[in-house]
């Protein structure tokens, strides 16, 4: 008993010299360099222990262990809530209460001298901010009125006001109401998956392959290509959409993703839907006010150029790792969104076969054309034959069961040779997904105009070309049926009108709205 009383004693000096020092920032910093004064003997959690103003925090630092952490020789900051801040505390809510301690604990010493506002990570993962107010130093703006008390493993703060816990964007999605379909989805996506190299080799089965001590982690691909909702590391702002917009929004998009069953179904056409529904939802950064801006990028890079009509009508909710809005309508137009335009360019090599002839990737440097990516390819004959016409396939991969608009890109022979003025003069055939069992048939289209302007850009009208089957490409799914044949149908005998060359910017594919 008289260690505690001798405790006390020693911390009224020290709150007496706090108040004194408080006021004159010079004489604090001396007082509490370190270097000043010895440190005291007793540990954080002994000084809280005999503070009767943090009784119920000294409670539930009993009822969470985490009295012995910060009893331990770590170093850690305690921001402690005086009683009257918790008198409405369910202590019996365990739940509550550890969110509540580790809302405020952090490891390392953090002093309120010179304050920079800097987020300061807790043991909660939260990042609350600490800094200097007109009225004094605060704790993600709750009054700290006795700050920088010593203990041999920290600091701790008096707090006049407790900071509740805020959920984050992946704990607000996990029991917000009326997004059931949306965070069945989501949630759905997280799997335990066997890491190899977190796991110890053991020893050998009787089939001779290894067994690992297996250590196993929960994985979401979703999150890996939307964003980290689940950290605390990141800032975003969430689209959510309630069960009615998710409804909308699956229903809209399903038609695009029509899966022969050799490359997945409808299995496969379920899964594309819900990615696509939920693919454009998340941006970076906390976003108070997007209806005022120009135009925003979701984290999935899609451009959008009118903010408002997206965030129009949606209820905002501030959480800890950004802004969540809630929205009854799913804002986005299929050609923004999903139904893109797909763009092949010419110099790409992957997946590129020509015949009869050698390519040449040329690099532009000029201004009188507009030539995307400043590359362009040239298809140079080998050969003399009418049979043997040089020619060029191009892969079309994710198209979707949908119509586009095709052209090919004819970038003109007299940008190398002002004195050239041949047109070119070609032919085109279409390779598509014909059957559920991905057989392929060849279309041949018969465009009005086939030959190039022989002075400027042409972009040639291929045709309008429907597909029944959606050709999305991933790691399962590597194949790539859809094909362009470009071919250059110059006999030999038109070789002085037309040029048996052909160089090609690019392969285009627009979206048509039926």
């Amino acid at each position: 008993m008289k260690r505690f009383q001798y405790i006390g004693f020693r911390h009224f000096i020290l709150i007496a010299a706090s108040f004194l020092y408080f006021s004159c920032n010079e004489k604090w910093e001396e007082h509490y360099n370190e270097d000043n004064f010895d440190l005291p003997d007793y540990t954080l959690a002994q000084y809280i222990e005999e503070q009767s103003d943090l009784s119920i925090f000294n409670e539930m630092l009993k009822i969470t262990g985490y009295d012995s952490l910060i009893g331990s020789s770590q170093t850690f900051t305690v921001w402690a809530p005086k009683n009257d801040a918790l008198s409405g505390i369910d202590l019996s809510d365990t739940k509550t209460v550890l969110q509540v301690v580790q809302s405020h604990i952090a490891r390392n010493k953090y002093s309120t001298i010179n304050l920079e506002g800097k987020p300061i990570k807790m043991l909660s993962n939260k990042y609350l901010k600490l800094e200097q107010s007109s009225e004094g130093p605060v704790l993600a703006e709750v009054p700290i009125v006795l700050p920088n008390q010593p203990a041999k493993n920290g600091l701790l703060h008096f707090l006049d006001g407790y900071i509740p816990y805020q959920k984050n964007i992946w704990e607000y999605i996990g029991n917000a109401e009326g997004i059931d379909s949306l965070r069945d989805y989501l949630y759905g996506q997280t799997k335990k998956v066997f890491v190899a190299a977190l796991s110890n080799e053991i020893g050998i089965n009787d089939n001779g392959d290894p067994v690992y001590d297996s250590v196993f982690v929960n994985r979401n691909e979703v999150l890996s290509v939307i964003g980290d909702l689940d950290t605390e590391d990141s800032i975003y702002t969430m689209l959510l959409l309630k069960d009615n917009a998710w409804i909308d929004a699956t229903s809209r998009i399903e038609s695009y993703f029509n899966i022969p069953d050799i490359y997945g179904g409808a299995i496969r056409k379920k899964e594309l839907t819900q990615l696509y529904a939920v693919k454009d939802l998340v941006f970076r950064g906390e976003l108070e006010n997007p209806s005022s801006l120009d135009s925003l990028k979701s984290t999935t890079r899609t451009t959008f150029y009118n903010p408002a009509s997206i965030f129009d009508n949606t209820q905002q909710t501030s959480l800890s790792n950004g802004l969540a809005y809630e929205t009854d309508v799913f804002p986005y137009a299929d050609t923004t969104a999903w139904f893109k335009e797909i763009r092949i360019e010419a110099e790409m090599t992957t997946n590129r076969n020509n015949s009869n002839s050698n390519i040449y990737s040329r690099i532009y440097g000029g201004d009188d054309y507009d030539i995307s990516n400043k590359r362009y390819v040239l298809v140079d004959p080998t050969g003399t034959s009418d049979i043997a016409l040089p020619s060029v396939e191009f892969t079309i991969p994710n198209t979707l069961s949908a119509t586009y608009n095709i052209y090919c890109v004819f970038v003109p022979n007299s940008i190398t040779d002002p004195n050239n003025n041949k047109p070119m003069n070609a032919k085109f055939v279409m390779n598509y997904i014909r059957t559920t069992g991905g057989r392929t048939s060849r279309n041949n289209f018969r465009p009005e105009v086939t030959v190039t302007d022989s002075t400027k850009i042409t972009k040639l009208f291929i045709g309008q070309f429907d597909f029944e089957f959606a050709n999305v490409v991933s790691l399962d799914y590597p194949d790539v049926p859809v094909t362009l044949e470009v071919t250059s149908d110059v006999k030999m005998d038109e070789t002085e009108e037309f040029s048996r060359e052909m160089r090609i910017d690019c392969i285009i594919l627009e979206p048509v709205m039926n």
